[in-house]
């Protein structure tokens, strides 16, 4: 059973850590399966080997997996579980259409609403025009495509960034120090787990420490 399990792991994760493709977790989905399949062989073999305990340690692993799927809901693109640092650690451990696929815009126009004084400053990941959602903002250099005249904030206000941008997946050699300097602030709010919120112009409470991580 070991055997049949782990050799199909094996020869898939070699084939895609291989591969020079690097354009998403799509490419190992196919070892899910079998990591399902282990899990439930072992906890079948808890049951059997150890009956009560077992059954206490399976019945309260899968409580905690119901009651922090549904504490995301719906925002599962971006979801990493506690073990992982949850979605706001999501940042530091995959990118692009793994976190975020500009989704989190009606998040976004949700927090316009409630504050409405704010000036919004946006670089957007994503095909779909924010205005689409009654979005007001100031673009930003380096984000929606579709952007006409984008720029580096020019007055307070508040920051919006998609973690795709966060993150430097697409080069921008005239402003990666100003996303530079966005990755070492503490943001005010986490969207959905793909947008991210900083005050404009930071204060030096906003700086994390070198050890914190981006989602501290």
């Amino acid at each position: 059973t070991i055997l049949c399990l782990s050799i199909p792991v094996v020869v898939l994760m070699a084939s895609a850590m291989g591969s020079n493709l690097n354009i998403g977790l799509r490419h190992v989905l196919p070892v899910y399966p079998f990591v399902y399949i282990a899990m439930g062989w072992i906890a079948g073999y808890g049951w059997m080997r150890w009956r009560g305990s077992a059954g206490f340690v399976t019945a309260g692993c899968l409580v905690l997996l119901a009651g922090e799927t549904l504490a995301v809901f719906p925002n599962y693109i971006s979801f990493f579980d506690f073990a992982a640092g949850g979605s706001r650690n999501g940042i530091n451990l995959l990118a692009d259409s793994n976190l975020d696929w500009g989704q989190d815009l009606p998040l976004l126009a949700q927090w316009q609403r409630e504050n409405p004084d704010s000036l919004l400053y946006l670089s957007y990941f994503g095909l779909t025009d924010p205005l689409y959602y009654g979005i007001r903002y100031v673009p930003l250099a380096g984000g929606y495509q579709f952007d006409k005249n984008p720029a580096l904030p020019s007055a307070p206000g508040v920051v919006a960034v998609s973690a795709s941008n966060l993150q430097g997946i697409i080069p921008h050699p005239q402003v990666d120090s100003f996303y530079e300097t966005l990755r070492q602030l503490r943001p005010i709010n986490v969207l959905g787990g793909s947008i991210y919120l900083y005050r404009w112009p930071p204060q030096s409470s906003d700086f994390i420490s070198r050890v914190g991580t981006r989602g501290d």
